[in-house]
């Protein structure tokens, strides 16, 4: 009896520990990889366009609530409200977050790890894991290179993990157990997700399965209905409230002026996309492994979803049958890459970033069913990517000049910052909107929080509309513009008829 319980305190220990693990595994990564950078990888900086935007958008939230300007790409507006290309991602993800400790430029790297600790924490309290499945995800995620790659920076990627383990409780424990609440809050995980990346609806799918009652009914259906109609409704929305991104296929897809263009753009599009995915080698080392790798799993699950291997009499056989979690599985990888394909670009990290998430949590989900075969094939790729990682030079953020030191400021951007005044009663937008191509951590943290900016090249047809105008150098002839500023590398003009009205 004694060794009974002597067993049953050291398993208890160490799937204790195993799960603080997986919760404390973000802030973890961070530290190793500020062991080997020698660099403070808890204190980077914002350095990409995308990462300056949403930071941006913090920085309004909390000091302003939504901007009082427009924000987004050249003078593309959308249809209600004033958010940039992101839409409603940097708010809904981190400004809970921002206004409970504040906001400065290392802040959402932080927030994502707090993101993947939370979820690992209801993962943990809700399946209640073994050490060993705790252990399996907390060491794929660690040497993950997607995740490597982007843990430092300050994009939305690993928010991703943490969303889809909060995902993977709610399920599970629904499986198990079978309560209503879990299956609620999956939904309402699901929502949330979609408000953030429309890619997610693929998740709807085994709720309404489990809401169906794991049966094929009218039930189901019913429920399959809701799924596309929130859907449906979740991505309506979030394009009513984004500004437009005019150099994606979709915006262009969407104006096609005729039936046939549009037909013709749509085949093209995917046919150049697949090229690019398994025949063209894109820049990056890293990304055209995940490209094998993540097609290599979605092809096993479609096969396994039909054979599967068995050990009888010490021999290894292959058994036919329908196995519905791994075609849950190939689902959770084909979609996601089916829309990826379609409506988005396979060439520009874009799938990669989208797609990877979804590898990370079919490995998980499959341990956390207790199948091996296919977790134990990924961790073995993704550990040879890590290794490969290691003997490339910098990739991705850590080739950044400033990733992790503060570029110098400049007195004269400064005074063009602080000559753009902002208006608190303007009733048009346009009066607290900058048409800038000024994109840098001083700009964006000095001028005044109310204030929207608009970037991209500039051409007559984009820009006139803005109040200000912020350049280094202008590069077009403007109509109603007045010079404010005119410093070396900062110059600031002022629309003239604004003024007047």
């Amino acid at each position: 009896m004694t060794d009974l319980r002597t067993m049953e305190s050291t398993k208890r220990f160490w799937t204790r520990s195993a799960c603080a693990l997986l919760i404390l595994t973000p802030f973890l990564q961070l530290g190793v990889i500020s062991l080997i950078l020698g660099q403070n990888a808890f204190a980077s900086y914002p350095v990409w366009s995308d990462e300056t935007d949403y930071w941006r958008n913090l920085y309004s939230f909390i000091h302003m609530g939504l901007p009082r300007g427009y924000s987004g790409i050249a003078e593309y507006t959308p249809m209600i409200g004033t958010l940039s290309v992101h839409g409603p991602t940097p708010l809904l993800l981190y400004g809970g977050f921002a206004k409970v400790f504040g906001l400065t430029f290392h802040s959402i790297p932080i927030f994502n790890a707090l993101w993947i600790s939370l979820g690992g924490l209801v993962l943990c309290l809700l399946v209640k894991p073994r050490a060993s499945y705790a252990l399996f995800m907390s060491g794929l995620l660690m040497i993950y290179v997607p995740a490597v790659l982007y843990c430092v920076t300050s994009m939305t990627e690993l928010f991703n993990y943490g969303i889809l383990m909060l995902y993977m409780a709610f399920l599970l424990r629904h499986h198990s157990t079978g309560g209503k609440l879990s299956l609620i809050l999956g939904w309402a995980v699901v929502c949330f997700a979609c408000l953030y990346r429309i890619t997610y609806f693929v998740l709807f799918l085994p709720l309404v399965w489990q809401s169906g009652g794991n049966r094929a009914g009218k039930r189901t259906a019913l429920y399959g209905l809701l799924a596309l109609v929130l859907s449906i409704g979740l991505y309506a929305f979030t394009m009513a409230v984004t500004a437009p991104y005019p150099a994606g296929f979709l915006y262009n897809w969407l104006r096609a002026k005729d039936a046939g263009t549009f037909i013709q753009m749509f085949f093209s599009h995917a046919k150049s996309n697949l090229k690019d995915y398994f025949i063209v080698a894109t820049d990056s080392p890293m990304q055209d492994a995940f490209h094998w790798l993540y097609s290599g799993m979605m092809g096993l699950c479609l096969v396994g979803s039909f054979l599967r291997l068995t050990r009888k009499a010490g021999r290894i056989a292959v058994e036919t049958g329908f196995d519905l979690l791994v075609f849950s599985c190939f689902l959770m990888l084909f979609i996601p890459f089916a829309v990826v394909v379609m409506l988005y670009e396979t060439n520009d990290w874009s799938d990669f970033r989208t797609l990877s998430p979804f590898l990370w949590a079919v490995a998980g989900l499959l341990v956390l069913r207790r199948r091996k075969v296919l977790p134990a094939l990924v961790l073995a790729g993704s550990m040879a990517m890590a290794v490969w990682l290691f003997t490339l030079p910098p990739q991705g953020a850590y080739q950044d000049e400033y990733r992790f030191t503060l570029q110098p400021y400049s007195q004269t951007v400064q005074e063009a910052c602080g000559a753009i005044e902002f208006d608190p009663h303007a009733k048009n937008p346009w009066t607290n909107t900058i048409r800038a191509d000024l994109c840098t951590l001083q700009t964006i943290s000095q001028i005044h929080p109310g204030m929207g900016l608009l970037y991209g090249w500039f051409t007559p047809e984009n820009t006139g509309k803005s109040r200000w105008i912020l350049t280094d150098h202008l590069k077009i002839v403007v109509q109603g513009y007045e010079s404010v500023v005119h410093g070396r590398g900062a110059k600031v003009y002022r629309h003239v008829e604004s003024d007047e009205e």
